[in-house]
């Protein structure tokens, strides 16, 4: 019932040379990845999702601003997906995520392409953020 994903990444689907100028302009806008991966350890791997959360809503076509997002963890419970645990609020969207050991400390982290949109100094901005999954919790991200 939710909408998870949203990205700003777009390609131009139709070759503009066999279209009129009168021609409506749509864009095909790419979705975030969906990854899986065994976060607690069980032997079952969690379905892990992005939701970029957008101040204007998705009703507009061919507009997306993304001010926020935040990553869910859903298991499949035998009936349907079942959120285990979820991040806070995260400043920017996530253009990519993935679930890697960048310390080499044998222990997975969150790895986030960020785009920073809060504030007139960070239009345009991208960061590589890295997240450690609070094991004790297991519910956010420290």
């Amino acid at each position: 019932d939710e909408p998870f994903g949203g990205s700003n990444n777009s390609f131009d689907p139709y070759d503009r040379r066999m279209t009129s100028e009168n021609d409506e302009k749509t864009n095909a806008f790419v979705n975030i990845r969906i990854i899986t991966c065994d976060t607690n350890k069980d032997g079952k791997k969690e379905v892990i999702m992005v939701k970029n959360l957008s101040a204007v809503g998705r009703v507009l076509k061919n507009v997306k601003s993304y001010s926020g997002s935040e990553i869910y963890n859903f298991e499949w419970d035998g009936m349907g997906l079942t959120e285990n645990w979820r991040t806070k609020k995260i400043n920017g969207y996530v253009a990519d995520y993935q679930f890697k050991d960048i310390d080499n400390d044998g222990q997975n982290e969150v790895v986030l392409a960020l785009v920073l949109s809060a504030g007139a100094t960070l239009q345009g901005k991208s960061i590589v953020a890295a997240y450690k999954l609070n094991q004790q919790e297991g519910t956010t991200l420290k």
